[in-house]
């Protein structure tokens, strides 16, 4: 068995990581799950959310927008709109991007103009919040 595996995180922008790793943990649509070497062939769609990866037994964390996720025995593919390393976040900007998309969603419905946006927003930010705290936590 093998004890890491090539993990891929590409974004339309660049490839962000490609590098062995140990293990990761997904926001699968269905809920988070995690790969480990030789894990059985997957392919499943992601959520925004944050990807945590482990190499050298270091944690490292990824805000990510919505993709997919090609796993395999030795390689997980995922493919993000958007990857961002937690360390890059700001977190007062982030909050300050929750609190503004929030306020601009207000009193809004799905059909009014520029909702849509701003739902997008709020959940980039939520998301970029919670990859900063959790890497504050660390």
């Amino acid at each position: 068995m093998s004890k890491t595996f090539l993990l891929e995180i590409v974004t339309p922008e660049r490839v962000l990581i490609s590098e062995e790793v140990e293990e990761v943990i997904c926001p699968g649509t269905d809920g988070e799950f995690g790969v480990l070497p030789d894990h059985s062939y997957l392919m499943t769609s992601l959520s925004p959310g944050v990807i945590i990866y482990k190499k050298d037994g270091e944690k490292t964390i990824v805000a990510s927008g919505g993709g997919f996720a090609e796993v395999g025995p030795n390689k997980t593919t995922l493919l993000v709109d958007r990857g961002v390393f937690a360390t890059e976040i700001n977190l007062e900007d982030a909050k300050t991007r929750v609190s503004e998309s929030a306020k601009a969603m207000e009193g809004k419905t799905m059909e009014d103009e520029g909702y849509l946006k701003a739902f997008s927003d709020n959940t980039t930010a939520k998301v970029d919040v919670k990859a900063a705290e959790m890497e504050a936590a660390k």
